[in-house]
This record gives structure tokens, sequence and C-alpha cells, in this order.
């Protein structure tokens, strides 16, 4: 009988990329079913434009942007635990899999060296260094506030087949503090904008997020979008198909911070594979014991 959470958007992968770019370079994101394939047209437009589709510090590596690290575990169900809370991270062959993923991406050259969410990062976005994200479907009200002279130009599909799977964070939710100043009239608020009919629509016409509901699946007013086009919609409730989350655990931040500076060792060369995982799993240990406690 209380209201815990209101759901705003579902969280599902999505590829955002300038289409109008893309077009000039003759690629077609919508047909990439392997992250090879990716990475070939990936190389093409760089080397027709000098632009990249991602982006990674070579200084800071996956610490830049630690949620790709978990975006690729969604895709092979990696964990750093077993269900008991005990480490075992240097024997679970799907995080080894994510790992070398994530390796083949890092040396591809695809990547940009911008960090993510600097200011520089956002120049990229604007003056089309960047032009495209394997991201989560949220992060399309940035790109509208960033890049308002570019509507019109951005599309989105699916993430390449190979690894499509997962989320970010699975969903993004309001939480009403338990000590708000007004917490039952603010809950009562975010309910109506989640799900009263005539405010969504003003909020997509704003930001494009779509509401978490069955109808925008038939409702006419969702169906093209001002910046992304026709298939804004179609692609985000496609992505939900593939929508899985990580599996967190009450340590999940200690623990990417650990694991996330040994794949930075692993993609930049200074450490193998299976010392980057034995060193992970002994420092989870020995900082955090179990997962669950």
């Amino acid at each position: 009988g209380q209201t815990v959470t209101v759901p705003n958007q579902v969280n599902s992968k999505l590829f955002y990329y300038r289409k109008s770019i893309f077009d000039q370079c003759g690629v077609d994101p919508t047909k990439w079913t392997t992250v090879d394939e990716m990475l070939a047209d990936a190389q093409k437009i760089y080397d027709q434009t000098g632009c990249y589709i991602m982006n990674c510090s070579q200084e800071q590596g996956f610490a830049g942007c630690q949620y790709d690290m978990y975006l690729m575990f969604d895709v092979y169900d990696a964990s750093f635990c077993d269900e008991n809370g005990d480490f075992n991270i240097a024997s679970d062959e799907n995080v080894r899999a994510a790992f070398e993923q994530l390796k083949k991406l890092y040396d591809s050259g695809c990547f940009s060296t911008d960090v993510e969410w600097s200011a520089d990062w956002q120049a990229a976005f604007t003056e089309g260094k960047l032009t495209s994200q394997l991201t989560g479907s949220w992060m399309k009200q940035h790109l509208i506030n960033w890049c308002p002279d570019q509507a019109g130009l951005w599309s989105c599909c699916l993430w390449p087949e190979e690894f499509r799977s997962g989320s970010e964070a699975c969903m993004g939710i309001w939480v009403v503090p338990k000590d708000s100043a007004h917490p039952e009239l603010t809950a009562d608020i975010l309910a109506k904008y989640s799900f009263d009919p005539e405010y969504r629509k003003t909020v997509f016409g704003i930001n494009g997020i779509i509401p978490p509901i069955e109808s925008a699946k038939t409702d006419p007013t969702y169906a093209e979008h001002s910046y992304f086009g026709p298939e804004l919609r179609d692609v985000y409730f496609q992505g939900m198909e593939y929508l899985q989350s990580y599996p967190y655990t009450p340590t999940f931040s200690t623990e990417q911070t650990i694991v996330v500076s040994y794949l930075d060792e692993y993609v930049n060369g200074n450490i193998d594979l299976d010392t980057a995982l034995n060193n992970a799993q002994t420092d989870l240990i020995n900082q955090i014991g179990n997962a669950y406690d």
C-alpha cells in the first residue's frame, strides 16, 4: 500500500548516431550483427571524416567510463561473485569473455580520447568529432540539450546483435526521500509526470523520453520525434526485448572501483588477463570479504 518508486524510463541499450554522416560514408549501423562489422565501419568513418563512433580516454581507460564495463558484462551474464557472495571473478568464464571483448574494442582505434561527462566529451558531439554513442536510451535528452542545431541529423538503432542484450541499470526511477517536506504531494506529482497521458506527450516533445506504458506503442504522438526521426519509438521498444540487468550486490560500487583498475591495466597491455583477474579477486576478498555481508 505504499509508493516506493515511480518509473521514469526503461534504459534499454540503444545506439545513437549522426545519420547524415553515416549516410555520407555509406555506413548503415542497422545492418551490424557482429563487433567486427561495427569496427570495420568505424574505421571507414574515421578514414573518410576523422570522426569516431565511441570514446574512451587513453589516460583513464575504462575508469573514465566505468559503465561501459558492466554494459558488456550484461551481454555475457558476467558477475564477480557467486550466489552466496563469494568472489570468483578469476574463474568466471563470462567475466573473461567480457574483458576480452572490451580489449578488442579498446585496441580497435575507434575510440576518441574524450572522458565521459567532461567538457571535452560534450564538445566532441557538438563539433562532430564523436558521431555516435553505444549507450542507454537515456542519452537522447543530453544530445538534444547539447546539440540543438543538429535536430533531424540523428537517428538510433539497436546495438550489434553480438552484444545487444543488457541495459543501463535497467530502468530510471524517481525516489522521494522519506524526510522530504511534502513526500505525498511529490509522489503524486511524479506519478502524474510518469503516467498522465497529456503530461507525457509534453515531456516527450521536450526531451524525447517515451513513457514506460503500453499505450505508447500505438499512440501516434510517439510515432516520430523531431530530433531523432521515426525510428526512436520502435527501436526503444525493440530494445526492451533484450533487456536484462547486471546482478548488482550491496557492495557493487566498491567492486567496480577495484575491478575497473585491473581492466585498465589489462587493456593497456601492462598485465595479462590471468594476472588482472587473479589480482582483482584477491583485492575483492581482502577489501570486501563477502558481497552480501
